[in-house]
């Protein structure tokens, strides 16, 4: 059989906390899984342009076989987000979910803030292009 994995999804990436980055693949491996996503379909990391050196970022990088994209902190904050978020409307603000659509040219948020007690947020989004087999 030939299953075809598209490397379509990025991650926006948001650090709260010093986490520990063995614990971060499995529980995003696992967040992926949960919402029937391939986790080989990943082919962007994205995080803040401070945080593009961190063990975590590129702990997660070489697992997924994906590149790490940054951006600096004004283009996250002033990216609209287009959704509100049910926990807290009254937040504009989401630099997970913000890092995700920047990495993925506007592309579809598919996982919003998924968060863990250790500190690691994370969204997920998926690209609009289209597939292309030469």
């Amino acid at each position: 059989n030939l299953i075809l994995v598209p490397k379509i999804l990025s991650l926006g990436i948001e650090i709260k906390t010093k986490t520990d980055p063995g614990y971060c693949v499995p529980v995003i491996k696992k967040s992926l899984e949960n919402h029937l996503l391939n986790p080989k379909a990943v082919s962007k990391v994205a995080c803040s342009y401070t945080a593009r050196e961190s063990e975590i970022v590129k702990g997660l990088a070489e697992e997924f076989g994906s590149e790490v994209v940054s951006f600096e902190s004004d283009k996250i904050s002033k990216t609209k987000i287009p959704m509100e978020m049910t926990f807290s409307p009254e937040k504009k603000t989401d630099s997970a979910t913000a890092l995700a659509l920047l990495s993925n040219q506007e592309g579809t948020i598919l996982i919003r803030r998924s968060t863990t007690a250790k500190g690691l947020v994370f969204s997920a989004a998926v690209s609009r292009s289209n597939i292309i087999l030469p």
